[in-house]
């Protein structure tokens, strides 16, 4: 529940609240996918909404997002 404090319930990636509970419940995300060398650690994960979790899927970050994240930035910058 820390990340979830840290990111003030919202997704991470386009800032919509995130429930606990119920259709919009929040998702555990890895920021870098585990597929594209990412580490299984607490300071890759982020919250995200269903939608944003599901269409990221393997992509980096500034593939998904690219007007949010710069190439090659980490998970708080």
């Amino acid at each position: 529940m820390l990340r979830f404090d840290r990111q003030k319930g919202r997704c991470h990636y386009c800032g919509e609240v995130l429930e606990l509970v119920g259709r919009n419940k929040f998702q555990v995300d890895h920021f870098i996918p585990l597929s594209r060398g990412g580490a299984n650690a607490m300071n890759n994960i982020v919250c995200a909404c269903p939608g944003c979790n599901r269409a990221k899927g393997s992509k980096f970050p500034w593939d998904f997002r690219p007007a949010r994240f710069d190439v090659g930035c980490g998970r708080d910058d």
